[in-house]
């Protein structure tokens, strides 16, 4: 072989080495509230009224970037009577919908975040990615004309910010807010699109087609860092 050659697949494995010995992974809990924004209910972005629980997975392949997957649950409310806009209170609609939802993407760090020293690390961040969610409507008795919706599987993208701190070697905390923006406007239950709901006249369709709904997720995260330390980083 080559020496040149020899050489370049040497560094390479060097490289290679390093890198994989610098990886460093978490794995743990999501724990806050969410919240729908569509034709029904509250018309505020941020408004945690039903609990949404889930796990969370990163892979920090940098001080700067994070891989992620997360997945959450949670049984989405809303009510006209909570709505502050003057025409949904008279209207009086509500809607729950069981929403799980599967969100891979990038995060940024806006400062290095070196899970490989001791001591205390923080950083803001941002994220952003696909999520694909699987929902279930159930329209409240005032859907006198819209029955109960059929599963339905969609697709949107998540925009998060957050803050992430950790005060020990092993462990991270963080406050976070995502909106996923859906391609769907049925997550209230007022635009259902299948064969169940042939019968039903258009009128008794009340969702703007032109405004897609939203959900929100807020709350916490705890993680819990493993994977092999570099030790030329351990004691900077």
């Amino acid at each position: 072989m080559n020496r040149h050659l020899r050489q370049i697949i040497l560094l390479a494995l060097l490289f290679y080495g390093r890198s994989v010995s610098a990886q460093r992974y978490e794995l743990g809990i999501m724990s806050g509230g969410a919240n729908m924004i569509a034709d029904v209910g509250s018309t505020q972005y941020i408004n945690p009224n039903s609990l949404a629980t889930g796990v969370l997975f990163r892979w920090n392949n940098s001080m700067r970037y994070a891989w992620r997957a997360s997945l959450m649950h949670t049984n989405l409310r809303a009510e006209d009577g909570l709505s502050s806009d003057p025409y949904r209170p008279t209207r009086n609609y509500s809607v729950t919908n069981r929403l799980t939802a599967l969100s891979l993407g990038l995060e940024f760090n806006h400062l290095k975040f070196n899970l490989h020293r001791f001591g205390g690390q923080w950083s803001p961040y941002l994220f952003s990615g696909i999520t694909v969610f699987k929902a279930h409507a159930k329209p409240g008795s005032v859907f006198a004309a819209v029955p109960e919706s059929l599963d339905e599987w969609g697709f949107a993208v998540p925009v998060g910010i957050g803050v992430k701190w950790r005060p020990k070697t092993y462990l991270v905390f963080g406050l976070e807010s995502t909106l996923h923006a859906t391609f769907t406007d049925n997550l209230d239950g007022s635009n259902p699109k299948n064969d169940k709901f042939a019968n039903l006249n258009p009128g008794e369709y009340f969702g703007n087609p032109n405004s897609q709904d939203w959900f929100m997720w807020t709350g916490l995260t705890l993680t819990y860092t493993f994977g092999q330390k570099p030790c030329v980083e351990c004691y900077k």
